[in-house]
């Protein structure tokens, strides 16, 4: 069973895939970029998954960060060293429900995750400005369709000759519409939103006693 879904919280990523592995299925593979979730039927007891966020670590801390979940019972489904996400899976049913056992540990990954958020919100954002100015720049506007093909006198043709020079350029015309710049702002809304969720995480976890 394939499911794809976008999350702005780890806490509530955590718990929707837990919940599908509840009524019967095991997570198996996982696309964090795509947001693609591939589960199968599983007989018995779920086994939980829990996430960890880090990224850019050493091959070597990698290893042993790695083999520190391992030796307490957790799988790891899905991550790189370079890819922040990590999605850990119970070895068995057995194993702790936890990965984390102190609060620290879990403000921590909830920062990490925020400072990715923030870095790659930045990143789209500058590209949506960048695409957009260069679009208005060239006189390609989003709210005029004429503006984005340059076939000459296509808009006087008739018939067969306007629809042949209409579908031949629009696949240019897409691209200078401005849309492109306008999924770039939408990306940095996304990341945003996972910046602002983390911040409530953190608070959330800061006033536990």
């Amino acid at each position: 069973m394939k499911k794809w879904k976008l999350f702005t919280s780890m806490k509530d990523e955590e718990g929707w895939i837990n919940r599908i592995q509840s009524q019967g299925y095991h997570l198996t593979k996982v696309n964090p970029w795509l947001g693609t979730y591939q589960f199968e039927e599983h007989q018995g007891s779920p086994l939980l998954v829990r996430l960890d966020f880090h990224e850019h670590i050493k091959r070597q801390d990698y290893f042993e960060y790695l083999s520190l979940f391992h030796e307490s019972g957790w799988n790891c489904l899905e991550g790189s060293r370079r890819c922040g996400m990590h999605y850990f899976q119970q070895a068995t049913a057995s194993s702790s429900t936890e990965i984390f056992s102190d609060r620290e540990s879990m403000v921590a990954v909830h920062k990490r995750y925020k400072q990715f958020a923030l870095t790659y919100f930045t990143i789209f954002l500058v590209y949506f400005f960048l695409f957009y100015q260069s679009n208005i720049n060239n006189g390609f506007y989003p709210w005029n369709p004429k503006s984005w093909f340059l076939t000459p006198g296509l808009w006087e043709r008739e018939g067969a000759s306007f629809w042949f020079g209409f579908l031949f350029e629009s696949p240019f015309a897409l691209f200078r519409s401005g849309l492109p710049a306008f999924v770039f702002l939408g990306m940095a809304i996304h990341f945003l939103l996972i910046s602002e969720r983390s911040k409530k995480d953190i608070q959330k976890l800061e006033q536990l006693d």
